[in-house]
């Protein structure tokens, strides 16, 4: 049985999230951010906030992502929920408190059993490797004493993270330099970053 999300935004508009697309209007689209430009599937700007209900062995879900740019998918390989926003809460039929976590700063990325329990909350890499002062050609160090040589800069905040089909795994992006976006695999099973994708100023 394929299980289905009830997307509801704060515009009170409606979706059902299935088999990995997002079906709105009998239309099917890929991404929150293709229904938005494609239907006008999204929320208020002044209210940005998605709710998202669901049932599993009996028991029923509730999550709410608050903040812009808020996001709501599933792993095809772990099967994790992927939630990105500002904020969360998430409220189950049978437990009395709820699941939450909020930012002021950047956007948080949390994996979420489809049982409502937290699996983990997605950590960042520290650093961006560079070399010869070209900061988007990028690399990951081969050896302690290559990464104690290595120039390096703080990887600043989350940006996004997605399937992709043609490499069979996640792939996160997150911010360095300000405006500058580097791209790796994403482990969701083992909670672990892999190969480089890309690196290039946004």
């Amino acid at each position: 049985m394929i299980e289905e999300y009830k997307i509801t935004s704060s515009k009170g508009q409606e979706c059902i999230y299935r088999d990995y697309s997002y079906i709105y209007r009998k239309k099917k689209y890929s991404s929150l951010w293709e229904a938005k430009y494609k239907a006008d599937f999204s929320y208020d700007i002044d209210n940005p906030f998605y709710v998202i209900r669901w049932t599993h062995n009996h028991e029923n879900f509730e999550l709410k992502i608050e903040g812009l740019g808020s996001d709501f998918k599933i792993d095809p390989i772990s099967k994790l929920i992927i939630i990105k926003g500002k904020s969360f809460k998430l409220k189950s039929s049978l437990v009395t408190s709820p699941n939450s976590d909020h930012s002021t700063n950047s956007p948080l990325c949390y994996f979420i059993r489809k049982n409502g329990g937290i699996d983990h909350k997605l950590i960042l890499p520290e650093y961006v490797y560079y070399e010869k002062n070209i900061p988007w050609n990028t690399f990951l160090p081969t050896s302690p004493l290559n990464e104690k040589e290595s120039r390096k800069i703080l990887v600043e905040e989350f940006f996004d993270i997605g399937f992709d089909k043609a490499r069979n795994s996640l792939v996160g992006k997150y911010y360095y330099m300000h405006d500058s976006v580097q791209e790796r695999e994403y482990d969701a099973i083992n909670r672990e970053w892999g190969a480089i994708v890309s690196a290039w100023k946004s």
